[in-house]
């Protein structure tokens, strides 16, 4: 996890972050609130047992866990921006940040 020293105040500095998960029609949303300095790396390990794990039921074909996608099969935006796979560990959130992720979607 993120850096978690207490600054010269004495009170641990938290951040919120809004997540929007887009499985279906309408996102499913959380908030997390975080330490300070959290990167969005952090993010996506308290969110990946929840939303990325293979659950033990069988899935319906329109209820496909993410697990059986492959990360190029899903879009990460962050603040209206897509974020690549080498920016993930990189970019520090920030308090009121939004991070949404799409499944890629096709059809015609």
């Amino acid at each position: 996890m993120a850096d978690n020293r207490v600054p010269a105040n004495g009170q641990t500095s938290i951040i919120t972050v809004h997540l929007k998960f887009f499985k279906h029609a309408f996102p499913q949303k959380e908030t997390f609130r975080l330490p300070a300095g959290s990167r969005l790396c952090d993010l996506l390990r308290l969110v990946e047992p929840k939303y990325f794990e293979f659950k033990e039921t069988q899935p319906s074909r329109s209820d496909l866990p993410l697990s059986l996608m492959s990360r190029k099969d899903l879009l990460f935006v962050l603040n209206g921006r897509f974020v690549t796979d080498a920016e993930r560990s990189d970019i520090l959130l920030k308090d009121g940040d939004v991070f949404s992720v799409f499944p890629v979607m096709a059809g015609g």
